[in-house]
Formats: structure tokens, C-alpha cells, sequence
């Protein structure tokens, strides 16, 4: 039996992010589902914002789970503030060869 080299954490991600670029990626990153949202009424809705501050504050290379959960967060936080629902939805789209694949988002240096 050969003995598996242990792959270290950093290793792995690494691994899986380019396993990840491999595949094809057919995703919908949407403000909510099929409900009435917030609009922003002129500026940027609360989508928009939350998007937008996340993909600047970032300093590193966020996977799409990791976006959607950072921006989720701040949109059901905001629309929670305004007394409404409002839940980002982060999936594949049905029927349009979707393979694994993921979006990494890479900070400008």
C-alpha cells in the first residue's frame, strides 16, 4: 500500500481553485429570488452596495461562495434594518452546462 503525501491546507485550496477554473461555470449570482426587492431609489440598491463594498475591501482571491455569503450577510442585514426580505441567491443555471467550475474574484493590486 504507498503512503499519500499529506497535502497541506494551503496546498489543497490552491488544487481546488484551479480544478475550479478547469470547469465550465454556469452560475446565476442574482439580489434575491423571484419577490419584490429593495431598489435603492437613485443610488445603488442594497445589492448593488453590499456587492460593490465587498469586492473592494477584498485584499485577497474570494471563490464565489465566499462573495455570495459576504454579500448575503449585508443585504439580509440592510433589508432586515428596512423591515423587509431580501435573500442573494448564488446557484447554477438549470440546463446551461454547468460542470463544477467556480468564479474567482481577484483583487486589483
Amino acid at each position: 500500500m504507498a503512503i499519500q503525501p499529506r497535502i497541506e491546507p494551503q496546498h489543497a485550496r490552491v488544487k481546488q481553485r484551479l480544478y475550479a477554473t478547469e470547469k465550465r461555470s454556469r452560475l446565476s449570482f442574482s439580489s434575491g429570488g423571484l419577490a419584490t426587492l429593495l431598489d435603492g431609489g437613485g443610488k445603488p440598491s442594497i445589492f448593488a452596495k453590499a456587492l460593490l463594498d465587498v469586492l473592494k475591501s477584498n485584499s485577497t482571491v474570494v471563490e464565489g461562495p465566499q462573495l455570495h455569503a459576504q454579500v448575503a450577510q449585508a443585504v439580509c442585514y440592510a433589508a432586515q434594518a428596512a423591515q423587509f426580505e431580501q435573500a442573494p441567491q448564488y446557484a447554477p443555471i438549470q440546463f446551461a452546462g454547468h460542470e463544477s467550475g467556480d468564479f474567482l474574484f481577484v483583487p486589483r493590486l
